[in-house]
């Protein structure tokens, strides 16, 4: 991932419109607006090596939203694609799945990504006690790990995240909160505690697919329920009220 400040010449604030439908089910194709949480400054300037390549660029916790709704932490799990953040963030579309299903045919291993029940569990285990800027660029690093390697050793890998002999510096201090974070795992862990978004649409280049939480708002997720709105319940008592009514006449009919 490449996040990139949005330049000066581009301060519109994209608006996106929602429209009355009923609550996304996994698979269904969402609009989705992200952003740096708290702000570009939260996101914390590093250095990686991806695939033999020596990169720089912000890792930290975005913050998205479906058609303007309530807002929710997420994390990149795509390093070959860009977005912009600051100034209203950016748009794309993006598809609801599960997270262990959708990189169920991508092994851990390949460059390309993999192993979706271990993001789902470092999501599920550390998203909700991030608080500092550090500790949501130490998990996005970390969840990279898990997703190019399977491993939670940063020296070795595809994906690998070295230390700074400067004890005060961000590289450093991400690094020592992402070693902490990857502390005892073997691979092994796994969870299907998160949603998995996957971007549909491509504007202007700009996307990312994004690991979220398993809950998100307006989404219902395989094997739950929706929880009708209440003018929902209405209409439906009232049918099954109607159903009684007409099976009481037929009865009495017959009887007479």
């Amino acid at each position: 991932m490449n996040l990139r400040p949005r330049p000066l010449a581009a301060l519109i604030v994209p608006v996106l419109v929602s429209v009355l439908a009923p609550p996304a089910r996994a698979g269904m194709v969402v609009d989705i607006n992200t952003d740096a949480k708290g702000g570009v400054g939260q996101l914390a300037a590093v250095t990686w090596t991806f695939a033999g390549q020596s990169e720089y660029g912000l890792a930290g916790t975005l913050t998205t939203t479906l058609a303007g709704g309530t807002p929710f932490d997420t994390y990149c799990v795509d390093l070959y694609d860009t977005t912009y953040v600051g100034n209203g963030g950016s748009n794309w579309s993006a598809e609801i799945q599960p997270v262990v299903g959708a990189f169920a045919g991508n092994p851990a291993g390949n460059p390309t990504g993999g192993n979706g029940g271990a993001i789902a569990y470092l999501y599920s285990q550390f998203a909700a006690s991030v608080s500092t800027g550090i500790q949501g660029a130490a998990l996005q690093i970390a969840i990279w790990k898990v997703e190019y390697d399977d491993s939670g050793n940063l020296a070795t890998g595809n994906f690998r995240f070295a230390d700074s002999a400067d004890l005060n510096s961000v590289q450093h201090l991400v690094y020592a909160q992402a070693t902490a974070f990857l502390a005892g795992f073997d691979g092994t862990q796994t969870s299907d505690n998160a949603t998995f978004l996957m971007a549909t649409s491509h504007p202007n280049a700009l996307y990312q697919d994004l690991v979220g939480p398993a809950i998100i708002p307006g989404v219902v997720l395989p094997n739950t329920a929706a929880v009708p709105e209440p003018a929902s319940v209405v209409l439906m008592l009232s049918g099954l009220g109607a159903v009684a009514l007409t099976s009481r006449r037929r009865h009495a009919s017959r009887g007479a």
